[in-house]
């Protein structure tokens, strides 16, 4: 993720594969966080999880900038949050600020 940036990352909340710190959805997220560099625009998170996610967790997840959805989920919510975070204008063309 250091070589691309991303505009999202789509992730388990209950990830569990791989050695490391990024065993865990929360993992990752702190990985790609603490690795953005200053000045960088940090990808929007959005995490799925099949499991009903502490109310802590998601509140503290959502006053980070990211958010969670429950599975099973429609396409169509997916799509709405998506948008909603990336900025998508109401011709459906993304509109991303750039950074300097």
């Amino acid at each position: 993720m250091a070589r691309f940036p991303f505009h999202a990352v789509l992730c388990d909340l209950n990830l569990r594969a791989g050695p490391g710190a990024e065993r865990s959805g929360l993992g990752l997220y702190a990985a790609v966080t603490n690795a953005t560099r200053i000045g960088e625009r940090k990808p929007f998170f959005l995490f799925m999880s099949g499991e009903l996610a502490a109310a802590a967790v998601t509140e503290q997840l959502a006053q980070a900038g990211a958010q969670t959805i429950q599975k099973p989920f429609r396409i169509s919510d997916l799509i709405a949050i998506l948008s909603a975070a990336l900025g998508k204008s109401p011709n459906g063309a993304a509109q991303f600020s750039s950074v300097n």
